[in-house]
């Protein structure tokens, strides 16, 4: 029961600092125009939704929904909170450990995130629901089917939940294309998974992976998509392997360079396995292999995030498209995986089941133009269970240690009130700057200034583009034929 009440407790702090900080968070970027014309009116965002499937994009569910959940705020930041505490619910769940530091370090693995993922997953109204929604959905689907590697679950399904999941599974892949990937692929691993374990065939899932299916195929043949391919020619127009050219290395600066905290962990597993089982020069070369560019690129990373400019002569350590540092992470992965056969004895199955979702969600976007920290989100969450069920299979007596746990409980601590603080501030400025619009307004001057929004985890806080501009002005009531001067909050007013 104690077990229970503990694991409560930080269901509740987690649903608590999400909830804190969408409460807190501004509307920036597509958050404005989703916004506009159609005062919660749903039929007017089903016609608005429609002609956006025609004319611009696909993804005709999660259009609508961007539009509710931006008007409908409050809604967002239940939704959204209650998502993020079911993440780190289902994430310990899949982990399955009885340590005490793995749930510490589910936690650190949300938070420390790169802050491009932050930014556009958990506090970016627009990102959260396009990507992260139907992410909740696909987990979800995990979930209710981990008796596939959990002896502890009779895998039941309600009956009221048999008759809707096909139906949800097509909603759901209307949202956006490689999560849509993703729902389709974990419900052909469940039933490959179930197959092998019962030798029954699990035609729920096939139902649930053929509704999936119908979904992303009139998503992607729509004419709002081959419309928006075809409004990047630049890209589209490429054959296969100058497209592989273009997105290999992307994909791996999103793999490797960005995930500061996964690369860390994957450090400590694959060090663990060579000091345990090389010797002499052999365990010195891989040593210095695995790990001299890897901590560059941490320090790196961490310079970055502090002070905002890289370090220029080893900037060239971060840039993928280079091909020594693209051989260098092949062959990094290459030996990580051969490692990880080779050393590692418990929950091969189940690690090779997040494993392989996490890359078919990068081949994905291999052929896409729209990669990013968002898009890169599910392939993050997965690798990060797989690494900390590695990491939980080591024999590290630190990982028991009450004062290391303590410490890392603190570092959580202190990372949610940053976090919280931080936002807290853009709160208060994001009003300041409202008001100063106002204010301005109703002086008919011919060029207002507004005040600039951080963008350090926040998206695209500032009109950057004419689109955003227009939709900008919208939003702050602000006449079309008025100039916008950005400038920098003066505090010393």
């Amino acid at each position: 029961m104690k077990k229970v009440n503990k694991h409560i407790v930080v269901l509740s702090l987690i649903f608590c600092f999400f909830f804190i900080i969408g409460i807190l968070i501004p509307y920036t970027g597509d958050d404005w125009n989703n916004l506009l014309g159609h005062n919660g009116n749903i039929s007017i965002m089903i016609k608005t939704a429609i002609d956006n499937f025609n004319t611009f994009e696909g993804r005709f569910f999660s259009r609508i929904f961007d539009f509710i959940f931006n008007y409908y705020r409050i809604l967002w930041v239940f939704v959204n909170a209650f998502g993020m505490t079911f993440l780190y619910h289902f994430m310990h769940k899949m982990i399955s450990s009885k340590k005490s530091f793995i749930s510490v370090l589910i936690i650190e693995a949300l938070l420390l995130v790169d802050k491009e993922t932050f930014s556009q997953i958990y506090v970016w109204i627009t990102g959260n629901t396009t990507y992260f929604i139907p992410f909740i959905f696909m987990i979800f689907l995990i979930y209710m089917n981990r008796d596939i590697f959990d002896n502890n679950s009779d895998g039941k399904i309600n009956i009221v939940l048999k008759i809707f999941l096909p139906f949800l599974s097509f909603i759901f892949s209307m949202f956006v294309e490689n999560v849509s990937i993703g729902i389709i692929i974990s419900c052909l691993l469940i039933i490959i998974y179930r197959y092998i374990r019962y030798k029954k065939v699990d035609y729920l899932m096939i139902a649930t992976m053929f509704f999936s299916t119908i979904g992303l195929i009139i998503m992607l043949s729509s004419p709002g998509t081959r419309n928006r391919i075809d409004d990047m020619p630049e890209f589209s127009n490429l054959d296969l392997i100058s497209k592989l050219f273009i997105t290999i290395p992307r994909q791996l600066n999103y793999v490797f360079v960005k995930n500061s905290f996964l690369l860390f962990l994957l450090l400590v597993v694959i060090n663990y396995y060579i000091l345990k089982n090389f010797k002499s020069l052999k365990r010195l070369l891989l040593l210095i292999f695995m790990n001299l560019i890897p901590i560059i690129t941490l320090v790196q990373n961490q310079y970055y995030n502090v002070f905002g400019h890289g370090i220029k002569y080893i900037a060239v350590l971060l840039d993928c498209s280079n091909l020594f540092v693209f051989s260098y992470w092949l062959l990094f992965l290459i030996i990580c995986i051969y490692l990880v056969i080779k050393f590692n004895k418990t929950n091969n199955h189940k690690v090779l089941f997040f494993f392989i979702i996490a890359v078919i969600n990068h081949l994905a976007m291999l052929i896409s133009p729209l990669a990013g920290g968002r898009t890169s989100f599910l392939s993050t969450i997965m690798l990060y269970i797989c690494v900390i069920i590695l990491l939980d299979g080591l024999q590290l007596n630190l990982l028991d240690n009450k004062k290391f746990i303590r410490f890392n409980i603190i570092c959580c601590v202190m990372l949610s009130i940053i976090f919280i603080s931080y936002y807290s501030f853009c709160h208060i400025l994001d009003s300041k700057r409202q008001n100063y619009i106002d204010e301005q307004v109703s002086l008919d001057k011919e060029e207002i200034e507004v005040i600039m929004l951080p963008e350090f985890y926040l998206w695209n806080a500032n009109p950057w583009n004419d689109w955003h501009l227009y939709t900008f002005k919208m939003y702050y009531k602000i006449p079309d034929n008025t100039q916008i001067k950005l400038i920098k909050f003066n505090f010393k007013k």
